[in-house]
């Protein structure tokens, strides 16, 4: 069983990336602050005394070990936890800074985000309302299937090398990561009414701002455009001007430029029938026919053939 400790610094914080490197199977940086670490561990235990540097968001799967019990023993500054079952795919959340010692008698998968506290930060106050982001509360073992099903997607999105919009997907997903660990903590603290009112009381993007980038997006409609491209000479962050956008159009960046996309394909199978899919496809920017195919049938309902097929008197 290893122990990672601070090294005789009893009040030292490690980063998530140094802690136990050889259960990480593969590592993969998010943006300016964000890593995604996916990992295999076997029965161990962690000894923080001084906390880690990064937040930490964990998405966990137990493997029991035959013949040995199951056990997994938690103590932080506010007690002690005990489990006599493997997680399955629960979330935990440690924030930066929390003493910690964790012990664990199965193999588990994992995947692990860590986040720089600052980016937490920003989100904080452009996103969530809040002063800063100290606020932030643990969680462990939590049946959360949003973060659940964000944290799969990041990771998706991370390993896809999609040729276009994988780093508005990739930044839309953090920050509704972010978001949503806020709200999480906020709601330990504030009624349900109250948190409400904080999600809706800011606007979208102001009108020149929002006119000029919607044209921006169709100018460029088969690029790339990062969420810092569009946020740009606006005054906004990038992560406070992704949310205005998305009060603004209802979607998140990347999500509206595909639909754009996709309105373009549905022109271009109409008006040229002489064009293959797969030359539309590349004119558009998507990875390859297949990979247009399956964002046209998701969104149209219908493959593009398909669709073409209709449009014929």
């Amino acid at each position: 069983m290893e122990t990672h400790t601070g090294e005789g610094i009893p009040a030292k914080r490690l980063s998530a990336s140094h802690i136990d490197p050889s259960s990480i199977r593969q590592r993969r940086a998010c943006g300016p602050g964000v890593e995604l670490l996916i990992r295999e561990r076997a029965p161990s235990a962690v000894d923080l005394p001084g906390g880690h540097r990064e937040h930490l968001l964990m998405c966990t799967t137990g493997h029991v070990v035959p013949g040995e019990p199951v056990r997994s023993v938690l103590r932080t500054t506010s007690g002690e936890r005990a489990w006599h079952e493997c997680p399955r795919r629960q979330v935990s959340f440690i924030p930066a800074g929390l003493p910690l010692a964790w012990e664990w008698s199965y193999r588990s998968s994992s995947i692990h985000l860590a986040l720089d506290p600052m980016l937490l930060d920003e989100i904080a106050v452009a996103g969530v309302g809040q002063a800063n982001a100290t606020a932030l509360q643990p969680i462990f073992r939590a049946e959360d299937p949003t973060l659940r099903t964000l944290l799969d997607l990041l990771g998706e999105e991370s390993s896809s090398h999609a040729a276009i919009g994988a780093d508005l997907a990739t930044s839309s997903l953090i920050m509704l990561i972010s978001i949503r660990l806020h709200r999480l903590s906020q709601a330990k603290h504030l009624p349900n009414q109250a948190l409400t009112a904080t999600a809706a009381s800011a606007g979208g993007l102001p009108s020149p701002i929002h006119e000029r980038t919607l044209q921006l997006l169709q100018d460029r409609l088969s690029e790339n455009i990062s969420i810092a491209d569009l946020a740009q000479d606006t005054g906004y962050s990038s992560w406070h001007f992704a949310r205005l956008f998305r009060q603004s159009t209802g979607l998140p960046p990347h999500q509206y430029q595909l639909r754009l996309r996709i309105g373009r394909a549905k022109e271009l199978l109409r008006v040229r029938p002489y064009l293959s899919v797969a030359h539309i496809a590349c004119e558009l920017g998507f990875a390859d026919q297949s990979h247009l195919r399956r964002h046209f049938k998701r969104i149209v309902g219908l493959t593009p053939s398909a669709w073409r097929a209709q449009q014929s008197p």
